[in-house]
C-alpha cells in the first residue's frame, strides 16, 4: 500500500513542477509575461498536447492488446455433444 502513496506523492509533485514551471515562464512578467489571450493559448496548446499523448498512448496499448489476443475465428467453435441425450 506504500507503494501507491509514492507514486501518487511523486506523480503530484512532478505535476506541481510543471505548473509552477508554466505559470513562471508564461504569466510572470520576468519570463514571457505573454497578455490573457496568449495565456489562454498557451495553457490550451498545453493542455491539447497533453491529450493527444495519453490518447495515443491509448490506442497503442489497444492495439498491442489486439495483437496478443488470439483470433476467435481461427478456432472451429465448439459443439456441445453430450446434452443430445
Amino acid at each position: 500500500m506504500q507503494r501507491y502513496a509514492l507514486v501518487f506523492g511523486v506523480n503530484t509533485f512532478v505535476a506541481l513542477l510543471l505548473q509552477t514551471l508554466l505559470t513562471a515562464v508564461v504569466v510572470d512578467s520576468a519570463g514571457l509575461g505573454l497578455d490573457i489571450f496568449t495565456q489562454f493559448l498557451v495553457y490550451g496548446s498545453y493542455f491539447a498536447v497533453i491529450s493527444v499523448v495519453f490518447l495515443l498512448a491509448w490506442l497503442y496499448n489497444l492495439s498491442s492488446r489486439r495483437r496478443s489476443e488470439p483470433a476467435e475465428s481461427d478456432s472451429p467453435p465448439v459443439s456441445d455433444t453430450s446434452s443430445s441425450r
